[in-house]
């Protein structure tokens, strides 16, 4: 899911995602992230875009 956001704002925008955030409005990922606005896997992971790809890491990492 993050992935094919992720590929929609590069063609919108002609840019790579550099932050999660920038998917954080309503034309991307904006309705799942939390009251924190931090984006999660299902099983509690926080994803998060490293080098052009979004990365899952439990939260202690």
């Amino acid at each position: 899911m993050v992935e094919a956001q992720m590929q929609a704002y590069r063609l919108d925008t002609g840019n790579n995602v550099a932050t999660i955030d920038e998917l954080n409005t309503p034309d991307y990922l904006e309705d799942r992230f939390d009251d924190t606005d931090t984006l999660k896997c299902p099983n509690g992971s926080v994803i998060t875009i490293v080098n052009n790809k979004a990365t899952a890491s439990s939260a202690g990492e």
